[in-house]
């Protein structure tokens, strides 16, 4: 996985080939698989490849498709995974405000996150939770997907480092999926909240009247 880019950027992407003993490159394929970033131009040292990429889709994924042959006669080849996020999204920094939990997470891991979010929260959610629940969606797959090393879980009673052992509180124990997250219980409010039925209040009779 390749480090994320902005459609306006034109960057360069290596790929470190794992090469045998003193074998070098002899040449290399790049060509993009998905997506709609362009390859501007490639080559290759004795051990690496390099890619120029412009362009992309703010939200998407794109593939590259990595190939080289050595002096050794070895064909190696690799798929390289480019996720495309516009740095100036206000959801980025509406997320970076919000969850500062995450400030060492790379934008694009972050980026990836936020766009998936896109596939569950739409326009058939009320307008004013559908920013907060995308952000919450996100925090929650980030953290389901191990990207704050060194927190501890919550729920956690006792922790000892060495012969690693914990304990989990009861409560916990049994959380799956958005619930064992605090980020994704938050996404499960909002989404109550957005989708909650029609609400009958009512009014006491006044005095006097049955």
């Amino acid at each position: 996985v390749w480090p994320a880019k902005d459609p306006a950027e034109v960057l360069d992407f290596t790929w470190t080939v794992p090469l045998d003993g003193a074998d070098t490159i002899a040449s290399h394929t790049a060509t993009v698989g998905t997506g709609t970033v362009v390859k501007d131009s490639s080559a290759h040292s004795t051990t690496q490849v390099t890619v120029w990429l412009s362009g992309g889709t703010d939200g998407e994924t794109a593939t590259v498709n990595l190939g080289a042959v050595t002096a050794g006669g070895r064909t190696f080849r690799e798929v390289a995974v480019l996720p495309v996020f516009d740095r100036a999204s206000d959801l980025l920094a509406l997320f970076r405000l919000r969850y500062s939990a995450f400030s060492t997470v790379e934008d694009g891991s972050i980026g990836y996150w936020l766009g998936d979010a896109g596939r569950y929260v739409g326009d058939h959610w009320r307008e004013a939770d559908r920013d907060p629940a995308r952000l919450a969606y996100a925090a929650h797959m980030l953290s389901a997907n191990g990207a704050l090393p060194g927190a501890i879980p919550q729920g956690l009673t006792s922790f000892r480092s060495g012969s690693f052992s914990a304990t989990v509180s009861d409560s916990t124990a049994g959380l799956t999926g958005l619930s064992a997250t605090p980020y994704g219980r938050e996404f499960i409010a909002l989404q109550r909240a957005s989708f909650a039925g029609p609400r009958l209040a009512w009014t006491p009779p006044v005095s006097g009247y049955a």
